[in-house]
């Protein structure tokens, strides 16, 4: 495969580019065969050096500022829902390990917005105290659990 044909006189260290599989990151080296790039991971929020052969690379957009800041922040969103959403599932099967059950019952559903009113008030306690420490995100991940249970019983139009 012979890859992307490119003028590597215009690709400079620091330029922001999009390739391959829509991924994003900042040209770090180019030499005449390969280039690295500082790769966005973690919902954009770490960077990872990733070295290419230059026929590696199928794809490679240069982007420009606004492109940056559109597609960034929609990526950044969506990474971290994911991760979020990763961390929700590890507790409720933690937690339904140890025998909770019943998340589902419309007759708990009073139980279960007092439980919610009960982790919001610690979990900003602990804010106030601690700041953002481990504590604080398992009680975060646990209002998010709490309300996306209590959420399924509300009557609300997904469009809002």
């Amino acid at each position: 495969m012979e890859g992307v044909k490119f003028d590597t006189e215009k690709l400079r260290k620091g330029l922001p580019v999009r390739w391959n599989d829509n991924r994003f990151g900042l040209i770090a080296n180019v030499t005449e065969n390969s280039i690295t790039i500082l790769a966005a991971v973690n919902g954009g929020m770490e960077f990872r050096e990733v070295s290419y052969h230059i026929s590696e690379i199928n794809y490679l957009q240069l982007l420009g500022e606004w492109e940056i800041n559109n597609i960034d922040e929609k990526e950044r969103l969506r990474q971290a829902v994911n991760e979020f959403a990763k961390s929700m599932k590890k507790r409720l099967y933690k937690i339904a390990d140890r025998g909770w059950k019943g998340w589902g019952d419309e007759e708990n559903k009073d139980i279960l917005a007092n439980k919610l009113h009960h982790n919001c008030i610690k979990a900003l306690k602990e804010y106030d105290k601690n700041g953002l420490n481990f504590t604080a995100k398992k009680e975060f991940i646990d209002i998010a659990n709490l309300a996306m249970f209590l959420s399924r019983f509300c009557k609300v139009d997904d469009n809002d």
